[in-house]
């Protein structure tokens, strides 16, 4: 998750901060927060973004520079886990955050056993808040304690004016806390169960209603107990449109299943490392009928997935599927089902599975972003006649994704095997026909030599301003050479070289000519 808050915006929230609090920081733990960042107006009604982790994070990180600049030469510890200063900030930010934040959108919740236990539910009910209010009336509030204090600084008049605000700001807008999240993403990494996070896992349900989306991280370490509180949070949702589910390789059935709930609504759903063998799931995803978004990131068995998307009859817009089982059989059958709706595809194919296919522009001839891992399936260098029948098959793919007129963006990405067995590869990929192309990335493991690359280069550089050419940089010099020089040589034309580490070679294509 990242951290929401950083040490900086630390001095901007302080000011408003509770006195009582303000003075036990000052007279308890001695902390210097006399000429804290006074801003210029109510930076809290901005954020839309709660992450309880980043204020525990964002205390942590304050502190901790705190007492370097403070104190150079010390080697003081802070204990990340248990230190009462961040206790403290950490809480009251908390407050201040779901006080006064005009709607927190996006709540993500990390539950990593490093962070410990979260604060009591009741904060974020406000529950906390009201009753401290109602027992500071008689002139010992917030507000007024930070107007009598600014009496004794410089700057009176500006923290007056921003105090008046800050309370008018809180009287026509009164804050929700998180009871209007629209997103919700938790992260369940840890195995041990803290006592506050369950209680909040069950006050979830019970309090936002107005979800649309959710994000599952590590549903590894997902006990029965937690999959139940997780399967409430879909259940009570008014209109949910999007579910991500990652990592997963126990039964998750219970948490699967109760998507159908949901399926009148949902436009998006993600699955990512999902392992599971229970066939009970064909009585959910058949009925997920208006799904517009569909990704699927090597899940097994994947027919248990696909073959219900098939009689679901789909009209997909985006399509993502890594497929590790070889099924484009199936995938084949979502394609065709989405037909002219279809505008993103994403794929693994594999050359020798796709020999006898339809081509893409028959399939989904509307494609305006088309992004393809390359492979073959087996290659055996001992049997000459199999190599030959490869080589023959050469043609396959550039049929295959040849007249797409509507297409954009194309990005191939090739294994080494297949590039250096479709030696005349510049030939074929000269000849394809994309009109209205942006742009184009052709990536590989095989460079085969400077002047395939120049050939390349003479044909898209008629099409495209700017060419880069991406190669690994422990590549051997014979190859280097000859190439850094027709760079040089075509320096002026858009051409340009960058030097990687991964040991792959990548041709990417920019900003189309257009006449």
């Amino acid at each position: 998750m990242p951290n929401t808050y950083s040490p900086v915006n630390i001095e901007i929230f302080i000011r408003f901060f509770d006195e009582k609090v303000k003075n036990l920081l000052k007279n308890q733990y001695e902390l210097d927060i006399e000429d804290s960042y006074q801003p210029l107006f109510n930076y809290t009604c901005y954020i839309k973004i709660l992450d309880p982790r980043g204020v525990r994070r964002a205390a942590f990180y304050w502190l901790k520079n705190y007492y370097v600049e403070k104190f150079p030469y010390s080697d003081i510890y802070i204990d990340f886990k248990n230190n009462q200063i961040i206790d403290i900030i950490e809480k009251s930010l908390l407050r201040l955050i779901l006080k006064n934040s005009l709607k927190i959108e996006n709540l993500l919740l990390d539950l990593a056993e490093k962070y410990q236990d979260i604060p009591n539910c009741n904060i974020f009910l406000l529950k906390e808040l009201q009753e401290r209010e109602e027992g500071e009336e008689g002139g010992e509030g917030n507000q007024s304690n930070h107007s009598n204090h600014s009496n004794h600084s410089n700057n009176s008049n500006h923290s007056n004016h921003l105090d008046q605000s800050y309370q008018s700001y809180q009287s026509n807008y009164p804050s929700h806390g998180i009871r209007e999240i629209t997103k919700l993403s938790i992260m369940n990494s840890s195995v041990k169960q803290f006592d506050n996070i369950q209680e909040f896992l069950d006050l979830l349900p019970t309090v936002c209603k107005n979800i649309k989306k959710v994000r599952f991280y590590d549903l590894f370490f997902i006990d029965p107990t937690m999959e139940l509180k997780l399967c409430n949070v879909i259940k009570s949702q008014k209109n949910l449109t999007s579910i991500n589910l990652t990592y997963n390789f126990v039964n998750i059935l219970r948490l699967i299943s109760v998507i159908k709930h949901q399926a009148n609504s949902l436009k998006k759903l993600v699955l990512r490392y999902i392992h599971h063998n229970d066939m009970f799931l064909l009585n959910t995803f058949d009925q997920l009928i208006n799904l517009e978004y569909l990704e699927i990131n090597e899940c097994y068995p994947i027919n248990i997935i696909l073959e219900p998307l098939i009689r679901a009859n789909l009209k997909l817009v985006t399509l993502k599927i890594n497929d590790i089982e070889i099924r484009y059989d199936l995938v084949e059958s979502i394609i065709k089902s989405s037909g002219s709706t279809l505008k993103h595809l994403e794929l693994n194919i594999y050359i020798d599975i796709i020999e006898n296919s339809l081509p893409l522009s028959k399939l989904c001839p509307n494609l305006s972003h088309l992004d393809l891992k390359v492979s073959i399936r087996m290659i055996n260098d001992d049997d000459d006649e199999y190599v030959d029948d490869l080589r023959r098959k050469k043609p396959t793919f550039f049929n295959y994704i040849n007249h797409l007129k509507h297409l954009k963006y194309f990005s191939a990405d090739f294994t080494y095997y297949v590039m250096s067995y479709i030696e005349d590869f510049d030939r074929y990929i000269n000849f394809i026909n994309f009109p209205s192309l942006r742009f184009i990335s052709l990536k590989d493991q095989y460079y085969s030599s400077s002047n395939s690359f120049k050939r390349r280069f003479d044909h898209f550089s008629t099409m495209f301003n700017e060419i880069t050419f991406y190669i690994d940089s422990e590549s051997d010099e014979y190859y280097l050479d000859p190439l850094e020089d027709f760079v040089r040589e075509k320096k002026d034309s858009g051409l340009s070289l960058n030097y990687t580490f991964d040991g792959y070679y990548n041709f990417v294509a920019t900003d189309r000519i257009l006449y």
